[in-house]
């Protein structure tokens, strides 16, 4: 899942904020618990007026990484960003001692740290397009948008069901 979302948030933040320069900050995240399902989320902080093509863009991104999948040079950077970040994991003790006592808390090998690496490192475009298309559903999205209506670029109903909830007014 790692992977995919490294990769996912690489996409949705070069076509969203560098290619259309439309957010602030934007990119993805896949979570994951060792007691759960994981979730994905996207997200874009920009414009009211620009909202409707931010969000447009990212569901573009979901629906080809789910279709066309990664380049293998997408997989190669994405695979090791994430290995080379790891070192940052074990600057000091407390880290170290942090992470062994997570480890032991959810019941997984004191080793999991390691097995992953190697995992991530073997990732191939197959895992990930295979991956992609079992957890990617654009089609199922859950959207939330914050701002002023009245100044959006396009009525959200274009988008789907809307449920408006009024912070204002608490309804």
């Amino acid at each position: 899942h790692l992977s995919i979302r490294r990769q996912r948030q690489m996409c949705i933040r070069d076509r969203v904020r560098s290619d259309a320069g439309l957010a602030y900050s934007t990119g993805s995240r896949f979570t994951s618990d060792p007691w759960a399902v994981g979730i994905f989320r996207a997200y874009a902080q920009t414009k009211a007026g620009e909202y409707s093509r931010a969000m447009q863009l990212i569901i573009e991104q979901i629906e080809r990484m789910r279709t066309e999948g990664p380049t293998e040079e997408e997989v190669r950077k994405a695979v090791d960003s994430y290995v080379n970040s790891r070192v940052f994991d074990y600057e000091s003790k407390a880290q170290v001692v942090r992470r062994l006592v997570q480890l032991r808390f959810q019941g997984r090998p004191l080793d999991t740290p390691e097995q992953d690496m190697e995992t991530y490192a073997a990732l191939t475009v197959d895992d990930i397009r295979r991956a992609a298309r079992e957890y990617l559903h654009p089609d199922r999205l859950v959207v939330l948008v914050v701002g002023d209506r009245e100044q959006f670029d396009r009525p959200l109903e274009e988008f789907g069901e809307v449920d408006v909830i009024d912070i204002e007014s608490g309804e």
